[in-house]
C-alpha cells in the first residue's frame, strides 16, 4: 500500500492542487464564502483523475501485481490525505482569523469550518469516487454530478448560517452579535 500510495505522490499528483492549497488564503479576505477553497480542493482531485486518463494510469496500475481492490483504495487513500492536508492548512489561518474577532452574516471562520469542509469532502467523494470507478473513463459527468451535489450542500450551509445570524441578530436588537 505504502508503495502505492508513493506511485500516486509521484505520478498522478496534480501541479494545480499545489496552486489550490494556496486558496486557503482566502479565509482571510472578509465576507467572503469560506467554503468556496474546499470545492477547489474537489477540483483539484478532478484533475488528478482526469490526469490518470490521459497517462493511461488506471491501466497502468492494474497491470502492476497487485488487487485492483488495493490500486482502489490506494487512490481513496490519496484522495483522503489531499484532503487532509487541505484541512490541516486551514487551521492555522481559522486561529488567527479567530484571534482577530472578524465575523460575518454567513458562515464565518471559526473551527466549524473544518466540519463542514469534512461533510464537503464526503459528499463529493461519496458521489464522485463510485461514480468514476463504475467506469473508469468519465471523469467529467462524475464530477459534474458530484459538482451540484456539492454545491447544493454549500449552498445548504451559507443559507443555514445566514438565517441563523439574521435570527440572532433580529433577537439582540439588531446591534449584531460576536458569538
Amino acid at each position: 500500500m505504502r508503495e502505492l500510495l508513493y506511485k500516486e505522490f509521484k505520478l498522478c499528483m496534480h501541479p494545480m492542487v499545489l496552486v489550490f492549497y494556496s486558496f486557503v488564503l482566502m479565509l482571510f479576505i472578509p465576507q467572503y464564502i469560506y467554503t468556496i477553497p474546499f470545492f477547489f480542493m474537489c477540483n483539484g482531485i478532478f484533475y488528478v483523475f482526469q490526469q490518470g486518463l490521459v497517462n493511461n494510469d488506471l491501466s497502468f496500475t492494474v497491470l502492476l501485481p497487485i488487487g485492483k481492490s488495493d490500486a482502489v483504495r490506494a487512490r481513496f487513500a490519496f484522495v483522503a490525505i489531499l484532503q487532509l492536508i487541505m484541512l490541516l492548512l486551514c487551521i492555522p489561518v481559522i486561529y488567527l482569523c479567530c484571534k482577530m474577532g472578524r465575523t460575518c452574516k454567513t458562515l464565518d471562520v471559526c473551527p466549524t469550518l473544518l466540519g463542514t469542509g469534512l461533510i464537503t469532502y464526503s459528499v463529493f467523494n461519496s458521489v464522485f469516487l463510485p461514480g468514476f470507478y463504475k467506469t473508469g473513463v468519465k471523469a467529467g459527468k462524475n464530477f459534474l454530478i458530484a459538482s451540484i451535489a456539492t454545491f447544493l450542500w454549500l449552498g445548504v450551509c451559507e443559507a443555514f448560517f445566514a438565517v441563523s445570524s439574521a435570527a440572532g441578530d433580529a433577537s439582540s436588537g439588531g446591534e449584531g452579535s460576536d458569538g
